[in-house]
């Protein structure tokens, strides 16, 4: 039996993202209990639970290195989807 993945993403209620999330848990239905999606806030982790309830879902949005760096350290596996909407100096 395949070990299931620790999945961490980024982008899940985005476009690209989405779909990717979709074709992720469709690919490896056993995955879903082990993927943690990174969202902006909880009107957008009510989309991702609505369809993905065994999701996990954290917090934050680009600025949130922290975060991002702390979910990354516990994956097998990171998809990062976004789009930079602002000027960045």
């Amino acid at each position: 039996m395949r070990r299931c993945s620790h999945v961490r993403r980024t982008g899940a209620t985005g476009y690209i993202g989405g779909d990717a999330l979709v074709e992720i848990v469709q690919a490896h239905p056993d995955w879903e209990e082990n993927i943690t999606a990174a969202v902006r806030n909880s009107e957008k982790g009510a989309q991702v639970a609505a369809v993905f309830p065994k999701v996990k879902l954290v917090y934050g949005d680009l600025d949130s290195t922290a975060m991002i760096e702390e979910e990354a350290s516990k994956a097998d596996i990171v998809y990062r989807e976004f789009v930079m909407t602002r000027p960045y100096d």
